[in-house]
């Protein structure tokens, strides 16, 4: 291959100057590895370096030649690579050039890098028309359609760096994977490069502050030299509290396994017991406020190491220090502000616990002092964002604890609040990603209340945020993890609504991302833990195709981690409520493919589980309502394997839990179909179990929920049927029983129901041939209770439905049978009659 002036010519549009300029600059510094070099491929032989890159409008001045410049470029580049999307689709000149390039014999070097948009899709193709199909030998584009080559630089796709080595790849004939290893080897390098500087910069740290220390004792005896001593002491740790969030707040960013900051923690850790026990640091005001700090870095970074219990005491701690010193009317508000970090960092360690109720008091009263901060500054830019985080830790436990309107109050105060301090920093990536947070949680909200449009519209919102973060920083792990966390809510809104394939798709793009950051760092508790949801979101998707055994493999594997988890943190209460989860989970998947006896002992296990968790917490909504749903569970399981009476009782057990908690906010409606099904099960065992008293008692509850149901969903027809179907299992009761007064009530309750809805609904011939059934069940009633008038009202009633059925489905055999029985016992009542 002839080696031409440039290496490629990069086309776009000028609204995607940025990339270009990015994409420039990426090629243009790539360092090619030194065992390539010299290879020989496809695209000739490998060169010691890309330079250099025609870009469009960067590497020509304007004129009256700018034409034939450009002509003179894209015939002196060997390859063309067209940043794609709908501005460059929409660009005459973008076209023109791809064209070009195409009509000069190049059309297989053309790399596509897709940046925005989708292909294919008429609002937003990123594709030109001269990619998308070929070009004649007269330069002329062509109807034959062509498949561009190229990478896309979005976080859900390749990722810059990916996408980056694609583009490289194809301009110098090399295998991606090889780039991708040997990228791997030296982006580790580097990282092993950058954090050795960091622990030595702590080091560094550690050596000033014990010659700080050892100062103090050869100068306590001169104030002044205190004083300054003390200063000293304060900019040392405050030196060190910088370190220690750089050290992990570096290792987020370039994705460096949590077991390296770990050890840089621990000397810091080190480092401050032995400042803060000196004589100075126990009588210093302000080097007890630093201390403070201190552990308020150290507890945070605890919990990102999955070390709850010191998390717990050293944020303890921090409350114990600071309450004392903002008595002082002349304290600092950084100091107030401090304490309400304190406090909320406790919350945090609470509800990791699960201890709702404490959680919320503490939380409560890091939300009043930063309300009281915002009150005095409202301006303020820190108090707000704290205060808008202590709204968003709210609304999470009021979420858990079933008040979801109460929850979705605090999220939209909290969005609105972000939403200011977003605008006025645009760049700054930790309020964008705190943004995207709070639309998920809302998301999650109207999800819970079975509004998945506006669910879906939270999510995408969030989406698009968390997108733009992972493209600028492709390297922070956090930015991707909770970019698959967005990914997988929305998989789930499509699971739930059966669009299995789609479902398939977030989950995919979702795992994707969860399973290289897990592997990267097996240290990180909270990667290992979405790794899991990773496997359970596979599992439920396996489980919609009636697929069991793949089912019950990727929830194993879920298993295997959440065991561990639980394993190595046995007071974090979330850890085990998801072990549960993956009980429950592999239990129903044991019972949908018909292994009752396998399926049961699953679900005994959860139930341990939550018992557990509910002696320890019973505020919590969630593990109520989990516990009561995995008694209905049993129950069924328990009456498959024919031990009605235990059956009986776990369903009793689970309708007593519903009943104690009541119905909450808008999820009352779940309820109420929960307890409904609970109750109408329950009177099915208690009949086949003779238990005449609870039979009745069960069907009248049935009934009642029933009722709340018809009354909250009017357009939902089934509630008024099912009201109907309970009123008839209460008029047979009677009747059995020969409470004729009664059972007439109930009959003729169901019969104007029926009739009410048949003819709201005329064309609706399920209606119609319930009413016919209830016409003639009701007829025999009084038929068997000596009332000939009376059932034959009911008959003729029932016939006359029955005819017009007939008429309008002639071809139905039911409503066919239905009016022969019908005649039948009209033939029968008359000829008693005439023998009477």
């Amino acid at each position: 291959m002839t080696r031409r002036k440039y290496r490629a010519f990069i086309s776009y549009s000028h609204r995607d100057t940025k990339w270009g300029t990015w994409l420039q600059s990426a090629l243009e510094g790539y360092k090619i590895p030194k065992d390539m070099i010299g290879r020989e491929t496809e695209a000739g032989v490998v060169p010691e370096n890309l330079r250099p890159i025609f870009r469009d409008r960067l590497d020509l001045s304007a004129g009256p030649s700018l034409q034939a410049k450009l002509e003179e470029a894209l015939e002196a580049s060997d390859n063309l690579i067209v940043i794609c999307s709908p501005s460059s689709a929409g660009s005459e000149y973008v076209n023109e050039e791809v064209r070009r390039f195409k009509a000069m014999g190049k059309a297989d070097r053309i790399l596509a890098l897709i940046v925005d948009g989708a292909p294919g899709v008429p609002e937003q193709e990123c594709f030109p028309q001269a990619l998308r199909f070929a070009v004649d030998d007269a330069g002329e584009i062509t109807d034959q359609a062509v498949e561009p080559v190229g990478a896309d630089v979005r976080a859900e796709a390749d990722g810059r760096t990916n996408a980056k080595l694609k583009i490289i790849s194809g301009l110098l004939g090399l295998e991606l994977d090889d780039l991708l290893r040997r990228e791997q080897i030296a982006e580790r390098k580097r990282k092993r490069l950058l954090f050795a500087v960091a622990a030595s910069m702590t080091v560094l740290a550690i050596v000033a502050s014990g010659a700080a220390a050892w100062n103090y004792v050869l100068l306590s005896r001169n104030q002044s030299l205190v004083r300054e001593q003390v200063k000293l002491l304060d900019g040392t740790l405050e030196r060190a509290t910088e370190l220690v969030d750089r050290s992990v707040e570096f290792s987020r960013r370039e994705g460096i396994p949590a077991t390296m900051p770990k050890e840089i923690l621990r000397q810091v850790e080190l480092m401050f017991e032995d400042l803060v026990e000196t004589d100075l640091g126990k009588q210093s005001v302000t080097l007890k406020a630093r201390e403070a700090v201190m552990l308020l870095r150290i507890a945070q970074n605890r919990g990102f190491l999955g070390d709850t219990a010191l998390r717990e005491q050293y944020a303890r701690r921090v409350v114990d220090i600071l309450e004392p010193l903002v008595r002082d009317a002349n304290a600092p508000l950084a100091w107030h502000g401090d304490l309400a970090w304190g406090y909320t960092e406790l919350g945090v360690v609470y509800v990791t616990k699960g201890n709702l109720k404490q959680a919320l008091a503490s939380i409560t009263k890091g939300f009043e002092i930063r309300k009281a901060l915002v009150d005095r500054e409202p301006e303020n830019w820190g108090w707000n964002r704290s205060l808008s985080n202590s709204y968003a830790r709210t609304g999470d436990i009021l979420m858990t604890q079933g008040d979801s309107t109460g929850a979705l109050k605090s999220y939209q105060t909290a969005l609105k609040i972000k939403t200011d301090l977003a605008a006025q920093s645009p760049d700054n990536s930790e309020i964008h990603n705190e943004l995207s947070g709070v639309h998920i949680k809302i998301g999650l909200v109207h999800r819970s209340w079975g509004d998945a449009q506006t669910a879906k519209v939270s999510f995408t919102t969030a989406l698009e945020i968390l997108q733009k973060l992972t493209q600028d920083e492709p390297l922070n792990a956090y930015w991707r993890r909770d970019l698959s966390v967005v990914q997988e809510h929305l998989g789930d809104l499509h699971l739930t609504q059966g669009d299995v394939a789609v479902a398939r798709r977030w989950y995919e793009a979702c795992f994707d991302v969860r399973k290289r950051l897990a592997e990267a760092d097996r240290s990180n508790v909270m990667f290992q833990n979405d790794l899991a949801f990773g496997y359970t979101n596979f599992g439920a998707v396996f489980h919609a195709e009636k697929n069991w055994e793949e089912a019950l493999g990727e929830l194993n594997k879920a298993l295997e981690i959440r065991q561990r988890l639980y394993e190595e943190d046995k007071i974090n209460a979330g850890w085990r409520f998801n072990l549960g989860l993956s009980h429950r989970l592999i239990g129903d998947t044991l019972l949908a493919s018909g292994k009752l006896t396998e399926a049961l002992a699953q679900h005994l296990e959860q139930q341990a589980i939550l018992r557990k968790l509910i002696d320890e917490d019973g505020s919590n909504l969630l593990w109520q309502r989990d516990l009561a749903h995995n008694h209905f569970t049993v129950g069924k399981l328990k009456a498959e394997l024919q031990n009605f009476a235990e059956a009986r009782d776990e369903y009793q057990a689970a309708a007593e839990i519903e009943e104690r908690l009541g119905p909450v906010d808008a999820v009352r409606g779940v309820s109420f179909k929960f307890r409904f099904e609970l109750y109408r099960r329950t009177a099915s065992l208690n009949a086949r179990l003779g238990e005449a008293a609870g039979e009745i008692a069960a069907w009248e509850a049935a009934k009642s929920m029933a009722s709340r149901l018809a009354a909250m969903y009017p357009d939902q027809v089934q509630w008024q049927g099912q009201i109907a179907a309970m009123l008839d299992r209460i008029g047979k009761f009677r009747d059995v029983r020969g409470d004729f007064d009664a059972a007439e009530a109930a009959y003729g309750e169901s019969l104007q129901i029926r009739e009410r809805l048949a003819k709201a609904s005329p064309d609706n011939v399920k209606l119609s041939g319930n009413l016919a059934v209830r016409y003639l069940r009701t007829g025999q009633f009084y038929r068997a209770n000596n009332q000939p008038t009376r059932a034959m009202e009911m008959f003729a009633l029932g016939l006359k439905t029955a005819t017009d059925l007939v008429e309008r489905a002639p071809d139905e055999p039911r409503w066919k049978t239905l009016l022969k029985g019908i005649s039948a016992e009209i033939a029968q009542l008359k000829s008693q009659a005439a023998a009477q």
